[in-house]
C-alpha cells in the first residue's frame, strides 16, 4: 500500500497546518519561541502530550487521521488555541480547534 501524503492547510495560517500520512495525521504548530508545548485532544479525554520540536521552530504531535476530534496546546504554561477555521465551545467557556478528517 502506497503512502499517500497530503498537506492539509486549516484555513489557519501558515503557523498551524495538518499532515494527512495514511492512517495518521501530523499537527504541525510554529511557535520558535516556545520552550514547551503540550497537545491535549477529545482523543484520549485531553491527556497532555510533549509535542517534539523539529526544525528549529516547528512542534509536532502525531494522532489518528481518521477520526475527528477537538484539540488545544500548552505553551510554556499558557493555554494557546492557535487561529483555526473550526472551533467548538468547551466546557469551560473557552473554543477548541476541531479536526475534521477528510471523507
Amino acid at each position: 500500500m502506497a503512502i499517500i501524503t497530503a498537506l492539509v492547510l486549516a484555513g489557519c495560517g501558515s503557523s498551524h497546518q495538518y499532515r494527512v500520512k495514511a492512517d495518521y495525521l501530523d499537527v504541525l504548530l510554529n511557535q520558535p519561541r516556545a520552550e514547551k508545548v503540550l497537545f491535549a485532544s477529545s482523543l484520549d479525554g485531553f491527556q497532555l502530550h510533549p509535542a517534539e520540536k523539529k526544525g528549529g521552530s516547528t512542534w509536532t504531535v502525531t494522532v489518528a487521521a481518521n477520526q475527528a476530534f477537538t484539540y488545544f496546546y500548552i505553551i510554556d504554561g499558557a493555554l494557546f488555541i492557535p487561529s483555526c477555521k473550526l472551533k467548538q465551545l468547551d466546557d469551560f467557556g473557552s473554543k477548541n480547534c476541531v479536526y475534521l478528517p477528510e471523507l
